[in-house]
C-alpha cells in the first residue's frame, strides 16, 4: 500500500514529532510505502534530520536557464522529433520556469509536426506571437471594463518582458484593431472582409470582435490617443515609460 502526504512542510511542530516517533518505532507496515511531499523543508530542523535518519530524501531542484533547454532537448529527442536552437530558446522563454506548462506546449508542438518529425522555425514565432497578444488583450480588456487592479497587474506582467515602448506600441496597435473592427461592424461588413481590414487571423477575429461589442469604445479611443503621445515621448526620452503607462490606466 502507498500513502502519499501532501504539504508536509506544513504539518504542526506535534504532528511531526508523532510522525518521526512512528519511523522510529516501526509502525508503520513493511508492506507499506510513506511518500511525503514537501516544497520546502528546513534542513537545519530535526523534522529533516529525522526523516534522513528513518527513510529516504530525494530532492527535485526546480530547473531553470539552461538546464531547462537541456530538459526540452532531451524530452524532444526522445520523442523522435527535431527542433532549431533558436526555436528551443524561444519554447523555453515562453513556458518561463513552469516545467509543466513547456511540457504541454512541446506535447502540442509533437501533434502539429505529426509524421514530418521537424517543428518548423514559424510555429514557434506564432505561438511567441500570440503569448503576447494574449497579455495585451487581457489587459485592453481589463482596461475597457475599468478593471483598474487587473489592468495593472497585467500591465506589471508585459513589463516583464518587454520595454515600454514596444508594450505601448502594442497596446495601441490593440486598441486600433478594436476601433477598425467596430466600425465594421456598424458596416456590416463580412468577417473575410473585417478580418483583412484589421489584419488578423478569423480564429483571433472571433475574440477580437467579441471584445470590440462589449468593451466602451469610448474609453479605447481616448487610450489609443493618449498611447499616441505616450509613444511620441518616449521616442524623444521624455519621460518614464512604466510611469506613464500606469498612470494611463489610472486616468481612464
Amino acid at each position: 500500500r502507498v500513502v502519499l502526504v501532501t504539504e508536509a512542510d506544513k504539518l504542526t511542530d506535534k504532528e511531526q514529532e508523532e510522525l518521526l516517533t512512528s519511523l522510529k518505532n516501526r509502525e508503520i507496515s513493511p508492506r507499506s510505502t510513506l511518500i511525503l511531499l514537501a516544497e520546502n523543508l528546513d534542513h537545519r530542523k530535526r523534522f529533516y534530520r529525522g526523516l534522513h535518519e528513518f527513510g529516504c530524501i530525494v530532492e527535485f531542484q526546480k530547473l531553470k536557464g539552461a538546464a531547462m533547454e537541456r530538459w526540452a532537448e532531451s524530452f524532444i529527442g526522445r520523442e523522435g522529433y527535431g527542433i532549431s536552437a533558436k526555436s528551443l530558446r524561444q519554447i523555453v522563454e515562453l513556458a518561463g520556469q513552469d516545467l509543466q506548462t513547456l511540457a504541454s506546449e512541446l506535447e502540442k508542438l509533437f501533434l502539429y509536426a505529426g509524421k514530418d518529425k521537424n517543428i518548423p522555425d514559424s510555429v514557434i514565432e506564432d505561438m511567441v506571437r500570440g503569448s503576447r497578444r494574449h497579455s495585451v488583450f487581457d489587459l485592453v480588456d481589463a482596461v475597457a471594463n475599468k478593471d483598474r487592479k487587473s489592468a495593472l497587474k497585467l500591465l506589471a506582467d508585459l513589463l516583464l518582458r518587454e520595454d515600454s515602448t514596444y508594450a505601448a506600441a502594442m497596446m495601441a496597435r490593440h486598441c486600433r484593431q478594436m476601433l477598425i473592427a467596430k466600425e465594421c461592424m456598424l458596416q456590416g461588413n463580412s468577417p473575410q472582409d473585417t478580418a483583412n481590414a484589421v489584419q488578423v487571423s478569423p480564429y483571433y477575429l472571433d475574440k477580437l470582435l467579441r471584445q470590440a461589442r462589449s468593451a466602451d469604445i469610448s474609453v479605447i479611443q481616448r487610450m489609443y490617443i493618449q498611447l499616441a503621445e505616450i509613444d511620441r515621448r518616449l521616442k524623444s526620452s521624455a519621460g518614464d515609460g512604466p510611469t506613464m503607462l500606469e498612470k494611463l490606466i489610472c486616468e481612464l
